[in-house]
């Protein structure tokens, strides 16, 4: 109960003194430049107890190399406001500014039936998962190496050393190698889900595991680590028979999925779980046998032959050998674990013109507005996904398509494929095709003349009996555009 009382008292002491970081973006496009604010606060601080009653400080100011960051990558001064958030504005056109760490754009695409935008932005966060993989793949071989050169240096001389070492050597380096793989997912389906509950902040389904870390509960458990139920322990970190548990969890592992039967194996692993100073002891008799350890002491006592002064403290730890291979063994991204999570909050307000044709984000039905919410890793750490935002609009020019159409016959995807196949035709084809749609009004006519139409190296004596060629499927989504009422003069402006 000691032990739990001093790690929760930890817990809070740190937790009193947190804060959150909030990093907002409004943005809207007009025509091919996006009008961006950014503004920037910090809230939370430490609290404390004075005379009996909590009081709670204001959190420390935002860093200046964060702001100094993002005063340089916008035209205008930053101000500040009233209740201490820092603003910033700026209009940009194609690639978007570099101010929390990212890369993003905004690119408009144009035709004389109307125009669409995308919107594309990366926050934070680092995307190359490869990369991760192959370096958390290379530190899960050593980790795993150096448990089995520690359970060696324990158990060589038992006859189920054999057994021992396979089950370290196969199925747990195999197991564990999948780890990286289910990290990137959960914070994948964590990116999205927190998309997702800005629309229902009160759902009960929304609070509990994730997907992905469901997924790895059933794959310890088919596999034999856990046995049905383990995972209702999981929560009792400071449960007095915390501790009890996992050990039971071990031993388990140890008899039923590496098949050992020696006792005294067995007794000493036991032993290990009821006292950490004991196996702290075993490890340490280990890692000074190690290579990395004894290059180390070397290092140390060629040192200490020029620095007579050399504190005997600086002698290296058995344990640093450990901290060392640690160092890069991501096991907090692993299992998208973060004690403090949630320090830096990401929120993006995208407001686009024309209809909204796609998007990861969510829509605000009322005001055509897209939000996406989100942590956000600005020191575009390996293994940590960035927030990706996306949104595509398509804007018909009612004014044109009603004078030659009688009526708007292209918006929302329809009008996105036209205007993608309207910026691929070549100078000569775009320049016959505008002077054919030059000529159409509304009325009996306009449907033959449609389907008639071909490009110039298309023109044989057969054309109006062959397909449209090039312009087939424009003419197509046009036509059913116009429906079968097609109005026979254009509306008056």
């Amino acid at each position: 109960m000691k032990r739990a009382l001093v790690w929760a008292a930890a817990l809070m002491m740190l937790a009193a003194g947190c804060h959150q970081d909030n990093f907002s973006f409004e943005m809207t496009a007009r025509d091919d430049t996006i009008h961006r604010t950014l503004t920037v606060w910090r809230t939370g601080g430490t609290r404390t107890v004075i005379a009996g009653k909590p009081q709670q400080d204001d959190p420390p100011p935002i860093p200046d190399e964060v702001l100094t960051k993002i005063g340089r990558a916008y035209p205008e001064k930053a101000r500040k406001t009233d209740d201490g958030k820092h603003v910033v504005t700026g209009r940009f056109k194609g690639n978007m500014p570099d101010d929390v760490g990212g890369s993003g754009s905004f690119a408009r695409l144009t035709s004389r039936m109307g125009d669409v935008t995308e919107y594309l932005e990366r926050f934070g966060g680092n995307d190359d998962v490869a990369a991760y993989l192959q370096e958390q793949l290379k530190q899960t071989d050593r980790v795993v190496d150096l448990l089995i050169g520690w359970m060696s240096h324990e158990f060589a001389d038992s006859k189920d050393w054999p057994k021992i070492r396979a089950f370290l050597d196969k199925d747990l380096r195999r197991d564990l190698k999948n780890l990286p793989a289910y990290g990137i997912l959960a914070q994948s389906a964590k990116r999205r889900q927190g998309d997702e509950e800005a629309d229902d902040q009160d759902s009960a389904l929304l609070s509990g595991p994730s997907h992905v870390h469901v997924r790895m509960l059933q794959y310890f458990t088919e596999r034999g680590y856990l046995r049905p139920g383990d995972s209702i322990h999981f929560d009792s970190v400071f449960a007095d028979d915390a501790g009890d548990a996992a050990r039971a969890i071990a031993l388990r592992i140890v008899t039923d999925k590496a098949g050992v039967k020696d006792q005294a194996v067995i007794n000493k692993i036991d032993a290990w779980f009821k006292d950490g100073e004991t196996s702290q002891e075993s490890l340490e008799r280990y890692l000074v046998t190690t290579e990395a350890y004894k290059a180390k002491l070397a290092a140390w006592e060629k040192a200490a032959t020029t620095r007579p002064a050399l504190a005997v403290s600086d002698k290296p730890e058995p344990m640093s050998v450990l901290e060392d291979e640690m160092k890069g063994f991501d096991v907090g991204g692993m299992l998208d674990f973060n004690l403090f999570g949630g320090s830096t909050v990401l929120s993006v307000s995208f407001k686009g013109e024309g209809v909204l044709i796609s998007t990861n984000g969510r829509i605000d039905e009322k005001t055509g507005t897209v939000h996406w919410v989100g942590p956000l890793d600005r020191e575009q750490t390996p293994g940590r996904l960035s927030k990706i935002c996306y949104a595509l609009f398509a804007r018909p020019d009612e004014v044109f398509q009603k004078r030659h159409f009688g009526k708007v016959v292209l918006e929302g995807e329809a009008l996105k494929k036209y205007v993608a196949w309207r910026t691929r035709l070549g100078a000569d084809d775009a320049k016959r095709w505008d002077a054919f749609i030059d000529t159409l009004k509304p009325g009996p006519t306009l449907q033959g003349k449609l389907t008639v139409f071909r490009f110039e190296d298309e023109q044989t004596s057969e054309a109006a009996t062959q397909p449209a060629g090039r312009s087939q499927d424009v003419v197509e989504w046009i036509l059913d555009g116009l429906g079968d009422k097609q109005p026979t003069t254009a509306p008056s402006t």
